[in-house]
């Protein structure tokens, strides 16, 4: 006979899934699961679970102040797991699909408005970091990907980049590089005419860095790199963005990640197809970009009625 099968026992046995994500994203859920899951439903038996457990979980950690986020993201591990126990026959429903779940705050996210943005640019010129910064303006990628970008990802004469890796933070072994955190994450990108020129001229500067280094200078071929050639660690890097940022006089609340949300919107204003923005931000389900930007939608569809009355206004005849 089986021995009885504990929640946590399926959990553990299914957590390899959430390895398809990025290193940091995969710790966030194992956080989830050693403070929140296994102390609440870990020795409840798989056959015994009920949604009110699930539930009282969620209601726990609303009271404690946890954010509609953090409770959905721990949904997402318990019901994923569920679900593979209910595709293994050893649960005939899902007690996760009944529960009521937070709502997401829906506060639009804060990008540079065309002024704030014409104001950052002009500061960046002269900075060694400055093409950085302007590539991810231009191109939506994110902190991670700007940072593990190589050389040989960069064809300048057709002006495209290529994201095949990321940078990441591990408490055991610092700085590393890991494959992007999903299939849709691997992509190719096209470079605005300024982004691929400021990386030109960045080029040459870095080929003089490295010759006055001597030595000292590690090459990885990286496009961003300290004057020794190592990979720059993200919070100096953010540190450079909070400097720039006061020297433009941009507002505060416009954070490093405003870059690429400014990215997205600007295309979404020009009336880009929201799946061709899915595909440039990397984003595995579009579900994510439209709600992500669903801000932008009055904007849109403003214009697209504009557009419409062009084509549904009777054209005066012209005279015989």
């Amino acid at each position: 006979m089986n021995q009885p099968l504990f929640l946590r026992s399926i959990i553990k046995k299914h957590l390899f899934l959430y390895k398809i994500y990025a290193i940091s994203t995969w710790k966030n859920y194992y956080r989830s699961i050693k403070n929140h899951i296994f102390p609440a439903l870990g020795h409840i038996l798989l056959k015994d679970i009920k949604t009110d457990d699930v539930q009282r979980l969620y209601n726990k950690m609303a009271k404690a102040g946890l954010a509609p986020a953090t409770i959905r993201r721990n949904h997402q591990i318990i019901h994923s797991c569920l679900n593979q126990a209910v595709k293994n026959k050893l649960l005939s429903w899902n007690p996760a699909d009944a529960v009521k779940l937070p709502k997401l705050n829906d506060t639009p996210v804060r990008t540079m408005t065309p002024e704030e943005m014409a104001k950052f640019i002009s500061v960046l010129e002269n900075d060694l970091w400055g093409a950085a910064f302007l590539t991810l303006l231009g191109t939506g990628i994110s902190l991670g990907e700007l940072l593990a970008l190589r050389w040989q990802d960069i064809d300048l004469k057709s002006k495209v980049l290529t994201i095949n890796q990321a940078l990441a933070r591990t408490k055991s072994r610092g700085l590393i590089f890991v494959e992007p955190k999903t299939d849709k994450s691997k992509r190719t990108i096209p470079m605005p005419e300024p982004v691929a020129e400021a990386l030109q001229k960045h080029r040459v500067q870095m080929a003089q860095i490295k010759l006055a280094a001597g030595p000292k200078y590690t090459d990885q071929d990286l496009v961003f790199c300290t004057t020794y050639g190592t990979p720059i660690h993200p919070r100096n890097f953010t540190r450079k963005f909070y400097t720039l940022r006061e020297k433009a006089k941009v507002p505060k609340d416009i954070n490093l990640h405003a870059l690429r949300h400014t990215f997205a919107t600007r295309l979404l204003e020009e009336g880009e197809n929201l799946k061709v923005v899915q595909d440039l931000l990397g984003h595995a389900d579009i579900s994510t970009t439209a709600n992500t930007y669903s801000h932008v939608s009055p904007d849109v569809k403003r214009k697209a009625a504009a557009k419409m009355d062009k084509l549904l206004t009777k054209k005066a005849s012209s005279p015989d």
